[in-house]
C-alpha cells in the first residue's frame, strides 16, 4: 500500500503581524506640478513632497519629454523598469 505524505501547514502565532500592504499603483493622489529643475535641485518643494514619487510631480509635457512615454505607459511598467527609468533621469 502506498504511503500518503502528510503536508505540514504553517501555523500563525498569536499576535503575529501580517506583511504590510502594498500601496495602490498607479497612485490615486493628486500631485502639485513642479519644474524638473526644482525637483532635481530640491528647491521650492512643498511640505508634503514625497521623494519616492518625484516623477509624479512633473507636468504631462515634462513627463513625456523626460521619459519618452506617457504617464499611463510609465505606470504600466513593472516596478523594476520604472525604477531603472527614474535612475536614468536622476529621479530615484
Amino acid at each position: 500500500m502506498p504511503e500518503i505524505e502528510k503536508t505540514k501547514k504553517k501555523k500563525k502565532k498569536k499576535g503575529a503581524k501580517s506583511s504590510p500592504k502594498k500601496a495602490a499603483w498607479p497612485p490615486t493622489r493628486e500631485f502639485e506640478e513642479l519644474e524638473l529643475a526644482d525637483i532635481l535641485s530640491k528647491s521650492n518643494l512643498p511640505d508634503d513632497f514625497d521623494p519616492t514619487m518625484k516623477e509624479q510631480y512633473l507636468s504631462a509635457d515634462d513627463f513625456e519629454e523626460t521619459f519618452g512615454m506617457s504617464r499611463d505607459a510609465f505606470n504600466g511598467l513593472a516596478k523594476w523598469k520604472r525604477n531603472a527609468e527614474k535612475k536614468k533621469h536622476g529621479l530615484f
